[in-house]
């Protein structure tokens, strides 16, 4: 869906977020989250993803199918953007696998990550205390560490200090990866 911003603010009204959200439930449930970006003037690309909501097939994607349909999306929002080189992919949680994705193959203005995970390997061995090798759990889709190596786009990564998923050192080792001059690491206190 693509959400045109309120045009307020004349510096964001050429700005375009493309909304990846986390796995809990679908895009209704983060309607505060983009309530809030849209207050503050962006216009606002958000999708379900394959699987979730109203998004068909109803069955969950393969990884190979969740980066294409991420890239399918960045390039619907670029159609949709009043800027397309003012352009965030902006991931929560689980939606930092197709920000990263969309920002490893897509020219774009800035990433922003907010409490995602290193790996499907962290998350694996933070739940269930087993340690797996990242290509046994999948082909490497899931490495966001691999993918912000290579990625140069300005890079912000914020975590809530109360979050109880996953670990701030999660959110410090994607910082430490980001590939670029410009970015910014923020721990947020009280947030979850």
């Amino acid at each position: 869906y693509y959400v045109p911003g309120h045009g307020e603010d004349a510096g964001l009204a050429d700005t375009t977020i493309v909304y990846n959200n986390g796995n809990f439930a679908n895009i209704e449930h983060y309607v505060p989250r983009i309530r809030f970006l849209h207050q503050a003037g962006y216009n606002l690309v958000i999708w379900d993803y394959r699987g979730y909501g109203k998004s068909l097939p109803d069955a969950n994607p393969t990884p190979e199918q969740f980066m294409s349909d991420a890239r399918q999306v960045w390039e619907y929002a670029k159609t949709q953007a009043p800027d397309a080189s003012k352009m965030i992919s902006y991931g929560f949680s689980l939606g930092g696998v197709p920000a990263t994705e969309m920002a490893l193959s897509n020219e774009q203005c800035a990433l922003m990550l907010e409490a995602i995970f290193p790996s499907i390997s962290v998350v694996t061995e933070s739940a269930a205390t087993v340690t797996l090798p990242e290509t046994f759990l999948s082909a490497g889709e899931y490495d966001n560490v691999a993918k912000l190596k290579e990625i140069t786009k300005p890079t912000f990564v914020f975590h809530g200090d109360q979050d109880r998923k996953f670990p701030i050192w999660a959110s410090e080792k994607l910082f430490e990866a980001a590939n670029t001059e410009a970015k910014d690491f923020w721990l947020v206190p009280g947030a979850f």
